[in-house]
Parts: C-alpha cells; structure tokens; sequence
C-alpha cells in the first residue's frame, strides 16, 4: 500500500511540476497592454517592444520582423499589428507577397494567451483579429502599434 501512495505521490508531482512549467511559457507569451491591478503591459509586450525600439528605421523594422519565419502567435500577431499600421501611415510598403501572408496569419487558429485587466483568455489570432466578441483588444493592440511607432520616429 505504501508503495502505491508514493508512486501515485511521484506522478501526482511529476504532473504539477509539468503544469507549472505550462504556466510559466504561457505566461512568458502572454499579450497584455493593461494587465493586472495596475494595468500594465505583459512582460512580452515589453520585450516585444523594445527589440522595435532599437532598430533603425521603417524597413529594417520591416525586415526584422521576419513576416515569413515567425511561429507562436505572440510575435505573429503583434508583427501583423506594426505592419498594418505602418502601411497605414505609409511608412512602409507592403509586397503582394506580404499582404497575402499577413491575411493567411490573420485566419490563422494558432492560440493566443491575453490579458486585460484581471482577466486571463485563451483564443486565437483569427478570433482576435476578425470577430467583434475582441474589439477592444484589438483597439488596444492598434493604439499601442501608433504609440510604438511614434516613439519610433524619435
């Protein structure tokens, strides 16, 4: 009998130990632009951020962004949002190419981690960008993408 409770004990832990790890990458992709108590932004919006602050201008911006290799949906959504605003501002020029593959991302059901608030969800890319049910989110991901490229002009 003892046996058995430790070895239910040892995969009991093994399981927490794994859910917690889960935990830990989810939060390090989480996207937030008002987060917590105190409404601050998620730690990858941050890091997000400041790898576009420090490059150059407008089409290394572009360049950097690697439209084409980029995977998790963080960086997949946040790149289709700085796009989109700098074609609107008409600093960058998009390629066919381009725009095809930001609409394919923008379909895409890879899985977005969000935070508004207190507020912790789990969807997808095409959930964020193309259903109303995530209007402000979306409104928070622009304003944020006008902010950025202000702060990048400087």
């Amino acid at each position: 009998m003892k046996k058995l409770f430790l070895i239910l004990f040892c995969f009991g832990s093994l399981s927490l130990i794994a859910q917690s790890e889960a935990i830990k990458t989810r939060d390090s992709i989480t996207i937030g632009f008002y987060c917590g108590i105190s409404g601050v932004k998620s730690s990858f919006v941050k890091d997000f951020e400041q790898k576009i602050l420090n490059i150059s201008n407008f089409n290394d911006l572009k360049n950097n962004l690697e439209l084409k290799s980029i995977k998790d949906g963080s960086h997949i959504f946040l790149t289709i949002i700085i796009c989109q605003e700098l074609e609107k501002q008409n600093l960058i020029l998009l390629s066919q190419e381009e725009k095809q593959k930001i609409d394919k991302l923008s379909q895409s059901p890879v899985p977005l981690f969000l935070c508004e608030g207190c507020f912790r969800d789990t969807t997808s890319i095409n959930s964020v960008i193309n259903n109303k049910k995530e209007d402000s989110f979306i409104e928070n991901a622009r304003q944020w993408a006008k902010e950025l490229i202000e702060k990048s002009k400087k």
